[in-house]
C-alpha cells in the first residue's frame, strides 16, 4: 500500500477489442478484460474515445458473477462512478435496461458522463437511496447489483490521501 500503484485499465467491449489495443506497446494484458499500462491512461486517445476505462480486475468480478444476458433489466444501487454499470451494459451488448442509482446528484452526473463517453444507451441514472425499499416497489429486476461503499483502504497505493482522512469511527459508520 505504500508503493506507487500500477496503472490498470479495462477494455470497453462495446468499442474495442484486445487484438487492436494490445498492438500498442503501452498495454500488457492481465486477463480477458484488464491490462496494465505504462502511460497515464486518462491522457490517451483510447481513454478519451471510451475504448478503455480505469478499473482493476477485482472490480470486474461482481459484474461477472451477476451473469447478465441481453434484454435483462438490472438495478445498480450504488453505481457511481459507473464502471461496473458500464461493464454490465457491455456484457448485455447494450440491449436491455439498467437503472443506475446513487445518493448524490453530482455522483449521478459521473455515471451519465461515463455512459456517454463509452457508448452505453441502455442506462437510466437517478438520484436514489437504495436503502429505501419503496423506491422500486412497483418494478421488478432480473438482477440487482449492490456493491456498497467501502473505506477505500484497499486502494491506498492509488489514493494515498485516504490514510490521512479515514478515522476509526468512519469505519464503524460504514459497517452500520
Amino acid at each position: 500500500s505504500n508503493l506507487r500503484g500500477k496503472v490498470i485499465g479495462r477494455i470497453n467491449p462495446l468499442k474495442a477489442d484486445f487484438e487492436s489495443l494490445i498492438e500498442k506497446e503501452h498495454y500488457a494484458r492481465i486477463d480477458d478484460l484488464c491490462f496494465m499500462a505504462d502511460v497515464t491512461l486518462v491522457r490517451t486517445e483510447d481513454f478519451a474515445k471510451g475504448n478503455v476505462l480505469i478499473q482493476n480486475p477485482s472490480s470486474t468480478l461482481p459484474v461477472k458473477y451477476l451473469d447478465v444476458k441481453e434484454g435483462m433489466k438490472v438495478l445498480d444501487v450504488c453505481a457511481s462512478p459507473g464502471t461496473k454499470t458500464q461493464l454490465t451494459a457491455a456484457m448485455m451488448h447494450d440491449i436491455g435496461e439498467i437503472v443506475a442509482c446513487d445518493l448524490y446528484e453530482n455522483r449521478v452526473a459521473l455515471i451519465d458522463q461515463l455512459m456517454n463517453r463509452t457508448g452505453v444507451h441502455i442506462c437510466k441514472s437517478e438520484v436514489c437511496d437504495g436503502t429505501v425499499p419503496h423506491n422500486f416497489e412497483s418494478e421488478t429486476f432480473d438482477r440487482v447489483l449492490c456493491d456498497v461503499l467501502c473505506s477505500g483502504l484497499g486502494d491506498l497505493c492509488h489514493k494515498p490521501e485516504i490514510r490521512w482522512h479515514v478515522k476509526p469511527e468512519d469505519l464503524d459508520e460504514i459497517m452500520k
